[in-house]
């Protein structure tokens, strides 16, 4: 509950093993997040963040990540790679959820409400 606007690189380089930004101003993350290999709990929920990076692939030890209200139209295919137990994306702009993420085997709690979904359909 600041007024962040950016996250500095250079917090990538802790061993965190939580980071929560949420009610911020991000717009986005910085490249360098797959540096955070320790981090298990990512929430960056109610910001104004448009994409992922690509990197957020690389975050091997991540179980929970909240992106709840954010303006995120897609969701990296990556993702699915990753051991997620908990997942929240609700209250953004989500039309599809990639096929792939059918083989989240840990997955226990998925919060997609409030998405214009498409794919599958919402019904």
């Amino acid at each position: 509950r600041n007024q962040l606007g950016s996250l500095p690189s250079c917090l990538c380089g802790l061993p965190l093993r939580v980071l929560n930004a949420s009610n911020n101003k991000l717009v986005s993350l910085p490249e360098t997040i797959g540096q955070l290999h320790s981090l298990m709990e990512l929430d960056i929920s109610c910001n104004e963040i448009t994409a992922l990076p690509h990197h957020i692939g690389k975050l091997k030890a991540l179980r929970e990540l909240n992106v709840r209200r954010n303006l995120l139209c897609v969701l990296p295919e990556d993702l699915a790679n990753l051991p997620l137990v908990k997942f929240d994306f609700s209250c953004n702009k989500v039309s599809t959820i990639p096929v792939c993420y059918r083989k989240m085997r840990q997955l226990q709690s998925l919060q997609l409400e409030n998405n214009p979904l498409q794919s599958p359909p919402a019904q």
